[in-house]
Parts: C-alpha cells; sequence; structure tokens
C-alpha cells in the first residue's frame, strides 16, 4: 500500500485482507521500506524497515501491535532484514555513521529476539584515512539456514581513482 502508507496481510486462499497495519501513527517516514519486509521463522514477527533517520518497525502478529522500534542513526535507514533460522537473531543492513565517523550504507547491525537489543555491529568502511573509498553499498545480508553464519551482500563504484594506491 505504497499509496496508503499501508501494510495489508492478505489471506491468499481466501483472496482477502486479513488485516491492515496504517504506518500514519508510527514514525515510519515518508517512504517505508516495503520491499524488504520480513517475517520470523515462527511467524511471531513482521520487521518493516523504515527510510532514513526513522526506526525500524516490528510487528508482533499475534496483536499486531508494535513490539518494537530499533532506532537507526538520524542519518540512515535499514533494509535486508533476515532472521536466524532458529529465531534467535535479527540481522541487517543500515545506513548511518559508522565507528570512524564516516557516513555510509556499510554497516550490518544484529539483535537479539529475546529482547531487542543490540549484540553485534560491524561497519565495512572503505574510505581510507585520506578520505578515499570505494562508495560500496551493503545491500543484502541472509542467514546461512541452521547456523549464526551471516553472508553479507555489497554493491558499489569499486573503484579508486587512476593513481591512487590500494
Amino acid at each position: 500500500g505504497t499509496h496508503s502508507r499501508s501494510i495489508h496481510i492478505w489471506d491468499v486462499a481466501a483472496c482477502k485482507i486479513v488485516k491492515d497495519i496504517e504506518l500514519t501513527s508510527f514514525k515510519a517516514g515518508p517512504s517505508p521500506n516495503y520491499s524488504n519486509m520480513a517475517w520470523s521463522p515462527n511467524t511471531k514477527y513482521l520487521v518493516v524497515p523504515t527510510s532514513r533517520g526513522c526506526p525500524t518497525l516490528i510487528f508482533d502478529t499475534r496483536t499486531w501491535s508494535l513490539a518494537k522500534a530499533l532506532e537507526q542513526d538520524t542519518l540512515g535507514g535499514s533494509r535486508s532484514p533476515s532472521f536466524s533460522q532458529d529465531g534467535k537473531y535479527l540481522a541487517m543492513a543500515v545506513a548511518g555513521t559508522d565507528s570512524r565517523g564516516n557516513l555510509g550504507n556499510h554497516i550490518v547491525k544484529v539483535y537479539s529476539t529475546a529482547d531487542w537489543h543490540l549484540v553485534s555491529m560491524a561497519d565495512f568502511n572503505d574510505t581510507d584515512p585520506h578520505g578515499q573509498g570505494w562508495g560500496f553499498s551493503i545491500d543484502r545480508v541472509a542467514f546461512q539456514p541452521g547456523t549464526h553464519n551471516l553472508a553479507i551482500g555489497a554493491s558499489g563504484g569499486f573503484g579508486f581513482p587512476p593513481g591512487m594506491p590500494i
């Protein structure tokens, strides 16, 4: 529902909407990232990444209430949520300020689903001390089934100016 700022939960077999979640009452920003939503393996949670400066919304599907709003950096948003197969962890690619103070789309955060605390944050900073970088963006994260191993996919410029030492 990109025009209505709603999430429509469909019963495909019955061809009908069983639940509408109106996002205007949540700080979802101008454009929730509908194309990157994810269900937890036990279907207890639905994660809705949001745009720049807005929290990632996690809904409890038993009550359709907000279980948690994961605040992100005011400069970034979130994308590509992925649950571990056992449902203990949620990983996402995020944009924002990394540990060196650089802005970019090269951060991965992992949360515990038991209490939604941040377990791990890794920034894959591609910028050297002179501010030169490859300009890549982390696009996808995915847990390997049956493990807590995480695959991380990136895209971007991958090129330095001619003569720049790598």
